[in-house]
Order: structure tokens, then sequence, then C-alpha cells
């Protein structure tokens, strides 16, 4: 059931969005399985928001919605 409840959010994500989600997955379950202290932990979350960030800072101009564009 929580399975189906994510795919369906992840249904209504851009393409763009998805594959930041699954770059943050990756590095999340890498972490999880790391023997890190709780310091170690968030210092290399904090890290990893800020390349993931730097890397990708918006999505890109042609998979913006437009749909509240001027009339």
């Amino acid at each position: 059931m929580l399975c189906e409840v994510l795919n369906l959010e992840k249904l209504d994500m851009s393409p763009y969005e998805r594959k930041l989600n699954q770059v943050h997955d990756i590095f999340e379950s890498e972490i999880e399985a790391s023997d890190l202290t709780e310091d170690e932990r968030e210092r290399l979350e904090s890290a990893v928001s800020e390349f993931v960030e730097s890397r990708f800072p918006e999505e890109p101009l042609g998979s913006q919605d437009t749909s509240d564009s001027t009339e």
C-alpha cells in the first residue's frame, strides 16, 4: 500500500524531480549503510544536499509549468 502511494506521488513529478529524488535516495541509502557517527552523517547529508543543489540548481527551462503565465 505504501509503495503504491509513493509510486503515485512519483507520477506527479517531472522527470527532473524524479532524477533528483533518485540521486538523493542513492546517497541516503549509502549514508544509512555506513557506520558514521550522527555528526558525520549530518555533515555528509548537508554536503550531499549542497552538491545536488549546485549540480542541479533548478529545473531546466523547457520543463517548467507555464499554465500560470500571462493570459
